[in-house]
């Protein structure tokens, strides 16, 4: 919890619960929350993912 709270508790506190779970468990994020970048953990929008999934939107 602390490294998620340092890395993103000052831009969005709400975030910090979900970052320190993709942290602890080493998992990428679905997210549409810009304030994932540069968090350290790899993240997708909706739009990536599916893209990359070979989903049509």
């Amino acid at each position: 919890m602390a490294k998620a709270r340092r890395r993103i508790g000052k831009r969005d506190p709400d975030d910090v619960e979900l970052l320190a779970l993709a942290l602890h468990f080493q998992v990428p994020l679905r997210t549409n929350d810009n304030d994932f970048e540069g968090c350290g953990v790899e993240w997708f929008t909706t739009a990536e993912l599916l893209k990359r999934l070979g989903v049509q939107e």
